[in-house]
């Protein structure tokens, strides 16, 4: 019932917890893999309450010409490093969504997400901060044309990946399974500041300027 009436300015104003998280989180694998992210760090200040200027795809087309290169086109219906990734967001999709349902929530019911045919917009949503960790487990095979069953079996391993959540070392299953239940508790108390989104994916940081 809490996600039916939830209010507009409630949702975007978590829509633009998630998409600043994000960009943090795409500033942090550029960082970890020795790559240039400077530029990037300008674009989670842009980031206004329902993100309505799209700053998410603005940076993330700067995003993915770092860490890829100016050739590199993002589309799941690719071969190469676009089936790696594809193969580790679905992995990483399955777990957000059990842990939203297991944590009360409707899957389907978005916060920015809208699609009739998608019984996982919510889903969609609260994964976006964690893409980049995909990313990072990816980069390695970036040059690679076949998605073989070692590297499945590698992109497996990423929900084993350690990260930092409520001031805790913990695998990202358990940081994820955290995280869903917070967006429930925030929800319910219709209050978007209850959705603790400041997962840190890697030991180092960096201070927003």
């Amino acid at each position: 019932m809490s996600q039916i009436s939830l209010s507009d300015v409630q949702a975007r104003r978590l829509w633009q917890r998630i998409v600043v998280k994000k960009i943090d989180n795409q500033c942090l694998c550029l960082k970890e893999l020795d790559l240039e992210f400077s530029a990037l760090r300008e674009f989670p200040k842009r980031v206004d309450s329902g993100d309505p200027t799209n700053v998410e795809a603005q940076a993330a087309r700067l995003y993915w010409n770092k860490l890829f290169g100016p050739e590199f086109r993002r589309d799941s219906d690719f071969d190469g490093i676009n089936s790696f990734l594809n193969y580790g967001y679905a992995i990483l999709r399955s777990s957000v969504a059990r842990y939203a349902v297991a944590s009360g929530l409707n899957p389907s019911l978005g916060v920015f997400h809208k699609n009739m045919e998608n019984a996982f917009c919510l889903v969609d949503d609260l994964m976006e901060p964690f893409r980049p960790i995909v990313d990072y487990h990816c980069y390695p095979y970036k040059d690679h044309v076949e998605l073989t069953t070692s590297i499945k079996k590698i992109l497996v391993g990423v929900l084993e990946h350690q990260v930092r959540y409520n001031g805790e070392k913990k695998s990202l299953r358990n940081a994820i399974q955290e995280y869903c239940y917070s967006f429930c508790e925030s929800i319910m108390a219709a209050d978007f500041r209850k959705f603790d989104v400041e997962v840190e994916i890697f030991d180092g940081t960096f201070d927003r300027v």
